[in-house]
């Protein structure tokens, strides 16, 4: 026979089956924050390289406190540790922590916060979800490094803080660099410092003694004689290509000088030849006359007034000569007495008209003015010059430099283009046309 029992079980509180009722409040709070903006990384604020001292929330009787002190000092000897005793579960623990945040902040003894704790449950850790503990962190102006349970625990504070740290002694280790790492660094930078200024003083050493070996510093005056010398040569030739161009152009000149001058009015009066004018008009034919007119006739020599009825004359008579000419061709006659009776003619016209000549004014007109133009003279030291210039030759290129000594004498300071190093000095007697070479310098 088998017995039977009755059990009867009182229950205190009830929560839905899955995650939870705190989870449910983790999630709540999580997505407030962020809307807030407390997770944003732009608030965040960046670790100290070496900070000289480390403040650290936690409890001080457990192994975190130990793991923190034990790897900040093997990392860093010198640094200074300074720990605030806190509750990190359990009712208003989180009141605590919030409290030691300030504090730190207000006496600033610290340059970094470690805020860690061991793993646990959700309700273990549950002090670092609240609020409070939230806004404390984001409100701190020293930076804080959140260190709180295990790798895989994720709490409100990890996400408020500045740094994350997987564990207690990886936030020691976050919070400082090893000091052995950085001497080493230094000595390298050292070598390589050292290596490099060696290597810098060998390259300066070897350019140094090629400089002090090089045409500049040997022979410094040789660069200048060689551009002194480019120069005279390039004087020289524009000079001689400026004679040639001035030869070319004097040539061409007095060809068409040639030219013009054969074309000249002038040179046909030369030759006997005149212009006749009326009233300033050259006369082109004989229809542009009439008898009586006044005539101007310009010869080589000045201009003659004439009237028109004896110009006609004398072209008849001229007319009936070559006329008669023609004739006594023809009929062989020997042409001595109409000749002679011809110019008895042509002399009693010409009596007539230097008669009636004379009762006018003569005029006359010179094309060309005689005034003597007015020589100019050569100063003494310009003739010292050319008896020096004489003296070296016309072909030679010279500069001049020149000093009066007295009256008429002069010294001229003469040095040849092609030769730089050369100078001569003059003496030079203007007035008696001699001269003395007193010295030569090189």
């Amino acid at each position: 026979m088998k017995e039977i029992g009755v059990y009867q079980i009182y229950c205190k509180a009830m929560q839905e089956d899955g995650t939870g009722d705190l989870y449910a409040k983790y999630e709540e709070l999580k997505k407030k924050l962020a809307k807030e903006g407390l997770f944003d990384t732009s608030h965040k604020r960046k670790i100290p390289l070496m900070p000289k001292a480390i403040g650290v929330l936690t409890s001080s009787t457990g192994s975190v406190i130990k793991d923190i002190i034990n790897v900040s000092t093997r990392r860093n000897p010198n640094v200074n540790i300074k720990l605030y005793p806190i509750p990190v579960q359990g009712e208003k623990a989180e009141l605590k922590i919030a409290e030691g945040i300030e504090l730190m902040n207000k006496l600033k003894q610290v340059d970094v916060i470690i805020l860690a704790r061991g793993g646990g449950s959700i309700e273990d850790l549950w002090p670092f979800n609240e609020e409070i503990t939230a806004r404390a962190i984001y409100d701190s102006e020293i930076p804080i490094i959140s260190a709180v349970g295990h790798e895989t625990d994720f709490t409100i504070a990890d996400f408020v803080a500045d740094l994350r740290a997987p564990t207690p002694s990886a936030a020691a280790e976050l919070a400082q660099v090893d000091v052995r790492e950085v001497k080493y660094k230094i000595d390298a930078y050292q070598k390589r410092m050292k290596n490099s200024l060696i290597k810098n003083l060998d390259l300066m050493k070897m350019r140094y003694k090629k400089a002090i070996t090089s045409r500049v510093f040997t022979k410094p005056l040789q660069r200048v004689q060689e551009e002194y010398l480019k120069i005279d040569i390039s004087v020289k030739a524009l000079q001689n290509a400026i004679g040639l161009k001035l030869k070319d152009t004097k040539s061409n000149l007095a060809k068409n000088i040639s030219k013009l001058d054969a074309l000249s009015p002038l040179k046909t009066l030369s030759r006997g030849y005149c212009i006749s004018e009326k009233e300033g008009n050259v006369i082109r034919s004989v229809k542009d006359l009439n008898k009586g007119d006044n005539i101007d006739l310009k010869f080589m020599d000045g201009v003659k007034k004439t009237i028109m009825y004896l110009i006609a004359i004398a072209l008849v008579i001229i007319l009936g000569i070559a006329v008669a000419k023609n004739m006594l061709k023809e009929n062989e006659v020997e042409p001595k007495n109409i000749v002679d009776v011809n110019k008895e003619k042509e002399v009693n016209i010409l009596d007539e008209e230097i008669k009636q000549e004379e009762q006018e004014p003569e005029q006359l007109e010179n094309p060309e003015e005689t005034e003597n133009e007015p020589v100019e003279e050569i100063s003494d030291e310009e003739k010292a010059k050319n008896i020096v210039s004489a003296d070296w030759g016309e072909d030679t290129s010279i500069y001049f430099s020149s000093e009066k000594i007295e009256e008429g004498i002069y010294d001229i300071y003469v040095r040849e283009k092609a030769t730089t190093k050369s100078l001569y000095r003059y003496t030079v007697d203007v007035n008696k046309g001699t001269f003395t070479k007193e010295w030569e310098a090189y």
